[in-house]
């Protein structure tokens, strides 16, 4: 669980490297480099994505690249929620038992901490006691092929704000 846990964090690792590819390409033709590492110094998520969709308003032109980069931001989001869930959630098993025969379907699972006001509804409440829910293996293993796929493809939304520039548009 927790070297799943470790791929997630690196994979989101990798977005967020592709996010400052991006920033870059809306950025030129000023210097790549220092883009990416104005982008850097921002240390939270959501304070790089302030940025770049400061500079996206003004810099995307083409009503194509718009809606593009409207929905990589809505996966970033996405991402963004369990990336947070795995730095700082811990690895537990998830009981949600009510007897001993419950207690035997226990799987190991990301929960809320003990001290979060998120573990108790999480970890002993009924469904829609709360939104949260534990993460387990499976899911973790997909969030690292979700994060693999959306750095592909905020790498070829960086190539199409270059050649889109290129164009004039």
């Amino acid at each position: 669980m927790l070297a799943a846990v470790g791929r997630g964090i690196q994979a989101f690792a990798s977005v967020e490297t592709a996010i400052g590819f991006c920033f870059a390409s809306m950025m030129e033709p000023g210097d790549r480099s220092n883009a990416i590492v104005i982008l850097e110094a921002a240390r939270h998520i959501e304070t790089k994505m302030r940025i770049v969709n400061a500079i996206a308003d003004r810099s995307l032109t083409d009503e194509k690249l718009r809606k593009r980069w409207a929905s990589l931001k809505n996966k970033i989001k996405r991402r963004t929620d369990v990336r947070h869930k795995l730095a700082h959630w811990t690895v537990g098993l998830w009981p949600g038992a009510r007897s001993a025969e419950d207690a035997k379907k226990w799987k190991i699972a990301l929960v809320p901490p003990m001290i979060s006001s998120a573990y108790f509804p999480v970890m002993w409440g009924k469904p829609g006691d709360s939104d949260e829910k534990p993460i387990f293996i499976d899911q973790l293993e997909t969030f690292h092929a979700k994060c693999n796929e959306l750095f592909g493809q905020l790498v070829a939304f960086s190539d199409a704000i270059k050649e889109a520039k290129r164009d004039g548009k």
